[in-house]
Formats: C-alpha cells, structure tokens, sequence
C-alpha cells in the first residue's frame, strides 16, 4: 500500500475554521504553491450522498 498524508496537515501552510453565527463557517486554507493543483482537484473531487448530509446535518 502507498504511503498516505493528511492533506491539511503536510500540504497547507495555514488552515483554521471560522464561526460566522446563522450563516455558517468559513474555512481559510494557505496552500503553498507546490500543492495548488492538488488541491483544486481533490476539492472539486469532493462527493457526498443525501444519507451522509443528513447523517451530519447541524440541527438548526
């Protein structure tokens, strides 16, 4: 098997979640340039199903 990495953890320089109140978070990543198109695709990779956002839905 292929050695893995955490992504957040080896291929960012910055990474912190933000509370905005009723509207959410935001997620601000500083990803160095070596990781810039690694990260544009595992981000537009990204998939989930109705079973899992309910699973992990924030009641309101």
């Amino acid at each position: 098997m292929e050695e893995q990495y955490s992504m957040v953890q080896e291929c960012t320089d910055s990474y912190r979640v933000e509370e905005k109140g009723n509207k959410g978070i935001e997620i601000h990543m500083k990803i160095p340039k070596r990781f810039e198109n690694l990260w544009i695709c595992k981000l537009s990779d990204l998939r989930t199903t109705m079973e899992e956002i309910k699973e992990m839905e924030k009641d309101e």
